[in-house]
């Protein structure tokens, strides 16, 4: 993906994601706006990567921080939650506590659209609203 494309690719993006969220941050590869699955905040973002020729959207659990003792159990959680998906994993980072999901989509030569990024992180919110009170 050249220069030009991939500034074509993040105004998509951003029409995209401002039609349904606010964007609270920006880089010039990602934009960062907040999803609440039920209750709870997911500091979420989508990322065109050009290197890659892929779409990344990314969901960091919000709230109050793990306690240390209850890092096991949760990153035996996310295995098990993994097991079950098709498409995207939930990680967690024993490092600083927080508990991820992934999902990435790589568009090579069929080039870069919002029904790409519609099909990708429409699935990764009903996984997240699924998923999220046994988080």
């Amino acid at each position: 993906m050249n220069a030009a494309e991939h500034q074509r690719a993040m105004a998509t993006l951003r029409e995209f994601i401002e039609r349904r969220w606010v964007i609270y941050e920006e880089d010039e590869s990602a934009f960062f706006f907040q999803y609440l699955a039920g209750p709870i905040t997911f500091h979420s973002y989508v990322e065109v990567n050009p290197a890659l020729d892929a779409v990344m959207f990314r969901a960091v659990l919000g709230g109050a921080p793990l306690r240390n003792e209850c890092y096991a159990t949760m990153s035996e959680l996310c295995e098990i939650h993994n097991q079950s998906l098709d498409a995207g994993c939930f990680a967690f980072s024993p490092g600083n506590g927080e508990v991820r999901f992934k999902m990435t989509s790589y568009f090579y030569c069929q080039g870069f659209s919002e029904n790409l990024v519609r099909d990708l992180v429409d699935p990764g919110l009903i996984l997240l609203d699924s998923y999220v009170l046994s988080l």
